[in-house]
């Protein structure tokens, strides 16, 4: 009996080892997490209203917050573009938090040309929304039907 369970451990012994051998046990991981979606990045405030002037023939340069923060506080300016177009129509655009800034801002200009100029200076300024046009010379029908387009459409 002792030959016979020798023979069984060792049969045991041996099929354990056999299935030991041929696969080896791998430990499932859990599925690595999904990346998180990042949320698409904002378009700059009025791209829109840059691209329409730019499409005009139109350049516009922003001043750096560095510059904008010159301006009195209760103008509230978010941002001031300064706009030319290729035969040299100069002008630039103010982008108040609120229409009350807007307003002062506006009334400003006009009073300060009329100081400066003592009404020679023919620089209108048109306040549409929020956004302040500061015209440094009368501007043509084509530039103002464009700007004012833009504005309109994109602000």
């Amino acid at each position: 009996m002792s030959r016979a369970l020798a023979a069984v451990a060792l049969t045991c012994l041996l099929a354990l080892s056999a299935a030991g051998c041929g696969s080896s046990h791998k430990v499932a991981k859990p599925p690595a997490p999904k990346p998180v979606a990042k949320p698409a990045p904002k378009p700059a405030p009025f791209a829109a209203l840059e691209s329409c002037l730019e499409a005009h023939g139109y350049a516009v340069t922003p001043e750096s917050p560095g510059d904008v923060a010159t301006a009195p506080a209760r103008f509230q300016f978010t941002s001031v573009w300064n706009v030319v177009n290729p035969s040299r129509v100069t002008f630039a655009l103010t982008f108040s938090r609120d229409l009350t800034g807007a307003k002062q801002a506006a009334v400003w200009t006009r009073e300060t040309n009329k100081k400066m100029g003592r009404s020679v200076v023919a620089a209108p300024v048109v306040r549409i929304g929020l956004i302040d046009v500061l015209w440094t010379a009368t501007p043509g029908f084509v530039n103002t039907n464009d700007v004012y387009g833009c504005i309109r459409k994109h602000a």
